[in-house]
């Protein structure tokens, strides 16, 4: 049996209509799709909760960065320093390079994170994740094994840096099963990121949006007819791991904890699009910071303490036993985003997306299609939280582990 999951970055669920995406909206209208609850944050934490079952609070995976406190030697500032100057494209020694990002390795340059506008001063106190894309975590490779061992089931992944077509390749690989009449029972994770990257460019009402949910509609209707056409047992999952809203207005974050007299040897922070989290090195600092905060403004941040607001961020699931994450979390409301920040420096998002989990442009959603007399073609799961995403991929492995796939 061949199933097959789509993960669709970047796709508001609000912005699915008979006009955009009329292939979607005929399975939203047929109740086959389920509103997901989902955690604050982005991409990185939300696909390790999805591919783990597990909150960013028990993996430790909520941003793709970690407060690393003990400072380097001299000569490490002094590298760091030297190689800010250094463009990312220039052939530069690896030390360079660690030195320019902080304790990154050279295989996240090539995925082209940006991540050089990180001030020299702190570069050296963070940890930056040496993996980028979903199948790069360690949760897929624990999914992969287990699913493996359970179920008998073959995870591949086809999308970035991998697949430049993703449901093309996915389709090309069905056939050449087809071709081979391979028994094997697969999960195809479908990775599409194309919206995402056209949202930041664009915004999500710009025409250039709008194109790009046609035709990602269009693959995912082309995909759903090749299963129909082709394979007796199949099972087709369409995720979305959260939306996006357009950018209004900018938050100089930097500039209020400047202007309230604050410097870095009484704070660090690192300030993302929409999320900016602080540690407190001086306790007497924590007034000016507060203050700095409350002047940003209720309609453009909310702010998250961990010695006052425990209990919220665990209901968030980023409460961790230490403060990795920072001792105050700062997010922005949808319609603004921080800027400057260490990631788009030379100018704002036109559209952002790691906003609050109540948020509606933060929501995530699965539609599931199974076509197999087993579980029935409108099957009723409970699932409420991206964290149950991983029980449906065990569910849908399960369904053909001891039944032979039939192309």
């Amino acid at each position: 049996m061949i199933n097959v999951f789509v993960y669709v970055d970047a796709l508001p669920y609000e912005k699915i209509n008979s006009e955009s995406a009329p292939f979607l909206y005929r399975f939203v209208n047929e109740g086959r799709t389920y509103k997901l609850q989902n955690i604050m944050g982005y991409s990185f934490g939300i696909q390790s909760t999805m591919l783990s079952g597990r909150l960013p609070s028990e993996t430790k995976h909520f941003m793709p960065y970690v407060y690393a406190p003990n400072a380097s030697p001299f000569i490490f500032k002094f590298l760091a320093r030297l190689a800010r100057k250094l463009s990312v494209d220039v052939n530069v020694p690896h030390l360079l390079k660690i030195a320019r990002y902080g304790l990154m390795s050279k295989f996240i340059l090539k995925r082209g994170v940006k991540v050089s506008f990180i001030p020299w001063n702190v570069i050296d106190r963070f940890f930056i994740y040496p993996y980028y894309y979903m199948n790069e975590l360690p949760f897929f490779a624990d999914l992969k094994s287990n699913l493996q061992s359970e179920y008998g089931v073959n995870l591949l992944y086809f999308g970035p840096p991998i697949s430049s077509e993703p449901i093309t390749d996915t389709i090309n690989y069905m056939k050449a099963i087809i071709q081979t009449k391979d028994a094997n029972n697969s999960l195809l994770m479908v990775y599409v990121d194309t919206l995402d990257g056209v949202g930041h460019a664009y915004g999500v009402d710009a025409k250039a949006w709008k194109r790009t949910l046609v035709n990602v509609d269009n693959e995912l209707g082309m995909l759903y007819r090749f299963l129909g056409t082709n394979l007796k047992k199949w099972s087709l999952a369409l995720f979305s791991d959260h939306g996006m809203c357009n950018v209004n207005g900018t938050i100089d974050i930097l500039g209020a904890m400047k202007s309230c007299g604050l410097t870095s040897k009484q704070f660090t922070i690192f300030v993302d699009a929409t999320l900016s989290l602080i540690w407190l090195k001086d306790e007497s600092a924590k007034y000016k910071v507060l203050k700095a905060l409350e002047g940003l403004g209720s309609d453009k941040v909310a702010f998250f303490r961990r010695d006052k607001d425990g209990e919220v961020l665990r209901r968030y699931g980023v409460l961790t036993d230490d403060n990795r994450f920072g001792d105050i979390i700062v997010q922005a409301m949808p319609g603004f985003m921080f800027f400057p920040n260490f990631y788009s420096n030379m100018k704002p998002f036109k559209g952002v997306h790691g906003f609050l989990p109540e948020s509606k442009c933060q929501q995530s959603f699965l539609t599931l299609i199974v076509n197999h007399s087993s579980i029935g073609k409108n099957p009723q799961i409970e699932i409420d939280h991206i964290k149950g995403i991983r029980k449906v991929l065990e569910l849908l492995s399960s369904l053909g582990s001891n039944n032979e796939n039939q192309p």
